[in-house]
């Protein structure tokens, strides 16, 4: 009954409500067990998999501990059946007077096996109690700090021994004479107990976990920043050389993973916090129910967007269609591959719209080309040539009616015009420069006439060197304008070119006696700003100069107030600089 009423419910639903109804029931049930059976099986192969890796990890820790101390003994073979150890051993034991070269015989073959980065020393004893150690300045032989001489040691075996409170590895090994095997002395090599952080600096057990490496006597090698508690706790829960068990320490579970070596008995400790272990498999179930949350949402908006979707779609076209009306010709509705009626109401729009456009464009296109062609018969009147014989008939005229001072103003006009604007080389000679700045100073007499005196230097070896085009003739525009323009009475300006024969560097000075400035003025000068300020034709030839050149050369500025200024241009003096074109021309 309660089926059949929810069935009734369903079906007196809008449409709309009755699809987002079946979408949830039939996705997000289905999607919480997939969810929840993953996340029993995820945590199951978590929790192995991080017991396998741990118990893995230990184990192989051992094992490198085992081969590093193996290492260490068959070093401490090289010691032992040293020919001079040997040799000097076995004369002291013969109770030959032991000499100052004995001592340095041992101690030099026992340098050729220190090993400083793990070994704290090496040191040999003889049977009358004489110790020899490299190096000399780890300290004297304290009583406690080597193994007790009752030490059982083997024949040709070493023997390991922890030092615990000295922090101290050593290894011990019997002397024999490689002639009668009889022992002549004592080897020991002692180790810091920190050498084993090397093999556990790469060996993370999460945030809470830990390792420890204790020895034959559970006493901790290795044990940094971990509470003496944990061992108490390894000892009296730990049953037999290998295995894992868990307990509880302040309330919390840890998971103890050891092996004891067969090598040295050690055992290596690895400690994991369960809890935070399986904090992960936790972290990944709130990710899975975010996960069903998100796309419950989702579903939910996409369903009503559906719902809404005819009704859009139809308030698309309207609007458009209202656009149109109001002279908006640019309307377009999207058009898609499936054929239903919604679709050809957009394609039947957009080509009513299309073919409104073509009456529009061929109504025009005859109005924008009358405009054109009024703009092409504007713009060649005023082109670069027209102005060129402009101003030619403007000198023959002054010629013919013998007004030299007109006809030479604005031949020169005519002249740096055709420079700037009609010239498209970038680079011109030291000859042709000169030239056009001769134009711009006939122009500038015609308007000062004998007010400024002028003069030009300029050495015979730098007219054929290139530069670029108008580097100078700003400077001498800025020499007239801010140096000379408000000076009282007389200027002058002087223009030189000189080779530097230090550095066969071309120099150009620009000189003026006009009003000077200071230097807080020279120090804005190459000082960018938004605004236009005198500084812009001086600050453009720099940079100009350093982009093609490089930082060493430039624009130099040497000025004093009311006295005049002095603008130093250097360049490089060479003839030919093909590969600054290419730069310039980019």
């Amino acid at each position: 009954m309660r089926i059949r009423r929810l069935y009734h419910k369903l079906e007196t639903m809008k449409i709309q409500h009755q699809l987002l109804a079946y979408f949830l029931t039939f996705t997000i049930l289905p999607l919480l067990l997939v969810s929840s059976s993953c996340f029993i099986l995820a945590s199951m192969i978590i929790g192995n998999k991080a017991q396998s890796y741990a118990y893995e990890t230990i184990g192989l820790l051992s094992q490198n501990i085992d081969h590093l101390l193996s290492q260490m003994e068959t070093m401490s073979l090289s010691v032992a059946y040293n020919s001079e150890i040997q040799s000097t051993l076995s004369g002291i034991s013969e109770s030959r007077e032991f000499s100052r070269l004995d001592m340095f015989r041992l101690e030099q073959s026992m340098i050729l096996t220190y090993d400083y980065s793990k070994m704290r020393d090496i040191t040999i004893r003889t049977p009358q109690g004489t110790s020899f150690r490299v190096p000399n300045n780890a300290g004297d032989y304290e009583e406690g700090f080597y193994p007790p001489e009752d030490l059982y040691i083997a024949p040709h075996k070493a023997v390991w021994y922890h030092n615990p409170q000295n922090q101290v590895i050593q290894m011990v090994r019997n002397i024999e004479s490689s002639k009668n095997f009889k022992q002549i002395g004592t080897l020991y090599i002692s180790l810091y107990s920190g050498f084993i952080d090397s093999l556990v600096t790469d060996i993370s057990f999460a945030e809470n976990g830990f390792i420890m490496v204790l020895d034959q006597n559970d006493i901790p090698i290795l044990l940094k920043n971990i509470n003496p508690e944990y061992v108490n706790t390894f000892q009296q829960m730990r049953t037999g050389d290998s295995g894992s068990f868990t307990t509880n320490i302040n309330g919390t579970p840890y998971r103890f993973f050891y092996c004891t070596s067969e090598y040295t008995g050690w055992k290596s400790v690895g400690v994991i916090s369960l809890s935070q272990l399986f904090s992960q498999v936790l972290h990944l179930g709130g990710l899975i129910l975010l996960c069903i949350l998100i796309v419950g949402l989702a579903a939910t908006w996409l369903f009503k967007k559906l719902a809404t979707s005819f009704s859009n779609r139809i308030y698309m076209v309207t609007e458009a269609m209202k656009k149109t009306a109001d002279g908006d010709f640019s309307q377009h509705l999207p058009e898609a591959i499936s054929k239903n009626e919604l679709n050809d109401l957009n394609i039947g729009f957009n080509q009513m719209v299309c073919k409104i456009n073509t009456l529009i464009e061929t109504v025009y296109k005859t109005r924008l080309l009358q405009r054109e062609s009024e703009y092409e018969a504007l713009q060649a009147q005023i082109n670069p040539h027209f102005l060129y014989n402009t101003l030619d008939t403007i000198c023959w005229q002054a010629k013919l009616q013998n007004n030299e001072e007109i006809f030479q103003t604005t031949y020169s006009l005519a002249s740096l015009l055709r420079a700037s604007v009609g010239n498209k080389e970038s680079f011109v000679t030291v000859k042709e420069e000169i030239s056009y700045i001769q134009d711009y100073l006939n122009i500038q007499k015609a308007r000062y006439r004998d007010k400024i005196e002028i003069h030009i230097a300029i050495a015979p070896d730098l007219e054929e060197i290139e530069l670029p085009k108008l580097l100078l003739q700003p400077v001498v525009e800025n020499a007239f304008i801010h140096g000379l323009e408000t000076k009282r009475g007389n200027g002058k300006l002087v223009i030189r070119g000189i080779i530097s024969e230090e550095n066969k560097t071309a120099l150009f000075m620009v000189e003026d006696n006009g009003i000077g400035m200071s230097q807080e003025q020279i120090a804005q000068l190459f000082i960018e700003k938004k605004e236009k300020d005198r500084s812009i034709g001086l600050r453009n030839v720099h940079k100009r100069l350093q982009l093609l050149y490089g930082d060493t050369y430039g624009i130099q500025v040497i000025s004093t107030p009311g006295k005049g200024t002095t603008v130093i241009l250097r360049l490089p003096c060479e003839k030919h600089v093909s590969y600054l074109h290419g730069s310039s021309d980019a």
